[in-house]
């Protein structure tokens, strides 16, 4: 009896699953560090067969989609296995900065597409050590305080500029961000105001 093929050798899945189990394995590869040398295997199942590896995890959804393990700390398997965008991906890395509001933990990226409020946004009033409501707050441009959205007084905006205070310690006493306060110092923001 010969040997069984699948005939998907020149298929990107095939290719996915080769480069799945060559990461694991082949110590000569530079990306083995971070997977085999860490102690990630493939299960015994996906290792044997190809076919098992596509009974299970099922099609690629898209060429954008590849495969992403849920718990970065567990190995390839059915059960911490899908296919996922580079976007999935990149808030399911243990490294990211998550927030709880309100019961709800998300990653910045995603509070950013929930509150509609800029990524680099969030990410600054969280180095400025803003409270996770204030972070979260709908964003506000500071066109003086005649505007219904202004965050700050003019006599907010003078004390800021005579401060010799860092532009993250003065956001940690005014409700915008630090990258606001050099903005506000270089005449950027509230420039109708003088010192």
């Amino acid at each position: 009896m010969g040997v069984v093929t699948h005939g998907r050798t020149d298929d990107p899945i095939y290719e996915v699953w080769c480069g799945m189990i060559r990461r694991c394995s082949s110590r000569k590869r530079k990306d083995w560090r971070l997977y085999g040398g860490k102690g990630v295997r493939v299960c015994r199942r996906w290792r044997r067969s190809f076919a098992a590896f596509l009974a299970d995890l099922g099609e690629r959804p898209s060429s954008k989609h590849s495969i992403d393990r849920r718990d970065g700390t567990k190995g390839y398997s059915p059960d911490n296995c899908r296919w996922a965008t580079m976007k999935e991906q990149a808030n399911n890395k243990v490294n990211n900065r998550r927030l709880t509001h309100n019961g709800v933990t998300r990653t910045l990226s995603r509070w950013a597409d929930a509150t509609g409020i800029h990524l680099g946004t969030l990410s600054q009033r969280v180095l400025a050590g803003w409270p996770v409501e204030r972070v979260l707050s709908k964003e506000a441009t500071n066109l003086g305080s005649g505007h219904g959205s202004a965050k700050l007084t003019e006599r907010d905006v003078r004390a800021i500029r005579r401060s010799a205070k860092s532009s993250i310690e003065l956001a940690r006493v005014y409700p915008v961000t630090a990258r606001s306060v050099r903005r506000i110092r270089s005449g950027e923001r509230w420039g109708h105001l003088d010192a």
